[in-house]
């Protein structure tokens, strides 16, 4: 026979409270459970009566998703005050040719620079809390979409031929463009063929081919991406190193051209593109906290400090190794996640 003995400590979670996670103290021991030798080997519960495993899930994934908004919010509003710099400055320049000078030009790359390090470094467990378009992911890496010049289906209708597309230490994807199928059969072969490169290929309405990666991932594609064909659209023998396009054009990938008026406005309209992104990013926020809150606080309701009292209660009356999993598994929902939110 063995005897083992478990602490219960009650633990009160409060998620949300104006917009912050809160723990309350444990409270002091409330007994024991003793575990008496059991017949037949107990089974770990798919959830646990009571619903401590399907709160503690939602709480978990909550504690996580605050955490990612913080992060978003606290960009939002460090690309908001770059593109105010970037407005005016560019205002200036509009407003006088002799406003063009090397300082300026220099202080509207260190805006830039700095929206890209702001939204490279906004990150939750190594993802990126916002995507191109500056909105909010509250889960998983976004996905960034990018075509590569030349390389549409009704152009290669014209012409069978085959390609080679290399991604640097990914390997290579042998590309049939064969001119009697259709549309919708060489996408797939080219969605599949690409594949092992860790993306993923769909079609527009007007043939260009569209490749998917995540966020992450597509930063370190950069100019590690080429392409070898047989001399019809794209030249044979060495491979040509290519510039994919990301689609849509986020701020942080603009190129600034500041040489005359109308070059100035082209990246005037960009800024104010992206001051709109931020606020509806912002909107997007304050729209997910408030669902957030509305899911915990429903799943709060019928797990009151009384109820869970009498929960614990129970179990601990319980005469059973399940029992003593089943408080042990109960109080541990409390997760690196809180303790972060807390400290900030």
């Amino acid at each position: 026979m063995v005897n083992s003995t478990a602490e219960i400590r009650q633990q009160s979670i409060s998620l949300l409270k104006n917009d912050k996670a809160t723990i309350s103290p444990p409270a002091p021991a409330g007994g024991s459970v003793s575990a008496v030798q059991e017949t037949a080997p107990a089974q770990r519960p798919a959830v646990v009566k009571g619903g401590y495993t399907a709160t503690s899930e939602l709480f978990s994934q909550g504690q996580q998703q605050v955490t990612r908004g913080q992060i978003a919010h606290q960009s939002l509003v460090s690309v908001g005050r770059d593109l105010q710099g970037m407005k005016k400055i560019l205002t200036q320049m509009l407003g006088s040719s002799t406003a063009i000078t090397q300082g300026r030009v220099d202080q509207l790359q260190r805006h830039h620079s700095h929206i890209q390090q702001t939204l490279n470094a906004g990150r939750f467990d190594g993802e990126r809390v916002l995507d191109s378009q500056l909105q909010f992911q509250p889960k998983g890496d976004p996905k960034q979409s990018f075509t590569v010049n030349g390389l549409n289906l009704v152009r290669q209708r014209q012409q069978s031929e085959q390609l080679h597309l290399t991604v640097q230490d990914r390997g290579t994807a042998l590309l049939t463009f064969d001119a009697s199928q259709t549309d919708r059969q060489l996408t797939q072969q080219i969605d599949k063929a690409v594949i092992p490169l860790g993306l993923r290929a769909a079609a527009t309405e007007n043939g260009d081919v569209i490749f998917s990666t995540s966020q992450s991932d597509f930063q370190t594609l950069g100019q590690h991406v080429t392409i070898s064909g047989q001399g019809h659209r794209y030249p044979a023998g060495q491979p040509n190193r290519i510039k994919v396009q990301p689609e849509p054009q986020g701020i942080e990938n603009i190129s600034l051209k500041l040489a005359d008026g109308e070059q100035i406005r082209h990246t005037m309209r960009h800024v104010n593109q992206g001051l709109q992104q931020v606020q509806k990013g912002l909107d997007q926020l304050r729209h997910f906290q408030a669902d957030l809150d509305t899911k915990v606080g429903k799943a709060m309701a019928g797990q009151s400090a009384e109820s869970m009292d009498i929960k614990l209660q129970a179990l601990q009356n319980s005469q059973s190794f399940a029992a003593a999993f089943q408080v042990v598994s109960a109080q541990a929902n409390v997760h690196r996640h809180t303790v972060v939110a807390l400290l900030k």
